[in-house]
């Protein structure tokens, strides 16, 4: 969820296969790590050598009028984590 400087939020819905899978699966070694919607952004190993993989998503803004102030990440629950590792904004000149 984005919180703007007026108050008001907007919401990017971030799904399980679509736009994100299990960082631990090289991308494209097994269906469960190939995203629908997302493209690894990067590719390494942890520091036991397993695998990690993380997946890039992008959000276009649909009110660029309006100053983000927040990002917050929430999971709907179920199993697993989900984690941010960047964020990066782009403004428009």
């Amino acid at each position: 969820m984005n919180q703007n400087a007026d108050g008001s939020e907007e919401r990017a819905e971030i799904n399980y296969g679509e736009n994100i899978a299990n960082w631990h699966f090289r991308f494209g070694d097994d269906n469960a790590s190939c995203c629908y919607w997302a493209e690894p952004a990067w590719e390494g190993c942890d520091e036991t050598g397993r695998p990690v993989v993380l997946y890039r998503f992008e959000w276009v803004n649909p009110h660029p009028e309006r100053e983000i102030t927040g990002i917050e990440l929430r999971s709907a629950g179920g199993q697993g984590e989900i984690r941010l590792a960047g964020v990066t904004g782009v403004a428009a000149v």
